[in-house]
């Protein structure tokens, strides 16, 4: 039987404190309590605690439910360096480049698929901003869904990062900057639209307004439990995002 993250952590951490496992990781203390209730990591984190207890990467990602356990009996990535030269980033480009072979990087989930003959419509790219103040959400006029993140189409010739800098700027008067990558990606189970989750900082001020009176009735910055209630049932890899950012 594959293992739950916390069984995972507990059998390489071979009997380590929680503060010594949050100092491994580079995460919280508290993060440690929540994967203990039965939270999972970002990738990031799984491969920083595999690396830190010298396990392989593939079988701390298993654990973390990034990738099947089928596919983390694939060989280890073959390099010609030590593994210790390389960096976060190049170990995550090389994890993820050698899953692409073996799995689509789509989410599954069930919707009625359109016809090939329609256009295409564009993917909705949906700003995760995030600060010491919370997460930026806004309620929408129409109440579907009642609560959102700050999203919007992406428009021809624009980014992904772009369109979520033009989108929260619109709609909320904030300047941000975005990630180079996704958080993830999904088409939609209710709409059947791309949906792109994008990580977002504040560059300086972090007061926000109604800049899109006709969609949005409030914007405000959400803690994470006010997120949590004001947004039920958040796409997994966003709701993970969102403990490593504002978990306490």
């Amino acid at each position: 039987m594959t293992d739950t993250w916390w069984q995972y952590v507990e059998r390489v951490a071979a009997g380590a404190t929680q503060v010594s496992i949050a100092g491994a990781a580079g995460v919280k203390p508290s993060t440690v309590w929540r994967w203990k209730a039965g939270a999972t990591p970002s990738t990031e984190v799984a491969i920083r605690l595999a690396r830190a207890y010298g396990r392989p990467i593939a079988e701390a990602l298993a654990a973390a439910g990034v990738i099947t356990p089928g596919e983390a009996g694939v060989t280890e990535v073959v390099v010609t360096m030590s593994p210790s030269e390389l960096d976060d980033d190049d170990l995550i480009r090389e994890v993820r480049r050698r899953m692409t072979r073996y799995r689509s990087h789509a989410e599954e989930y069930d919707h009625v698929p359109e016809e090939a003959t329609k256009p295409e419509r564009p993917p909705v790219v949906a700003a995760i901003v995030t600060c010491e103040r919370g997460v930026l959400v806004g309620r929408r006029n129409d109440g579907k869904p009642p609560w959102t993140f700050i999203a919007g189409e992406v428009e021809p010739g624009e980014s992904m990062a772009d369109a979520a800098i033009r989108e929260v700027k619109e709609e909320t008067g904030l300047r941000v900057v975005a990630a180079e990558r996704e958080i993830a990606r999904r088409v939609h189970p209710k709409t059947g639209r791309t949906m792109i989750y994008l990580a977002c900082s504040p560059t300086g001020n972090t007061e926000v307004f109604v800049g899109d009176k006709d969609e949005l009735a409030e914007v405000r910055w959400a803690s994470l439990a006010d997120a949590e209630e004001l947004l039920p049932g958040l796409f997994e890899p966003v709701h993970r995002y969102l403990l490593e950012q504002l978990g306490s």
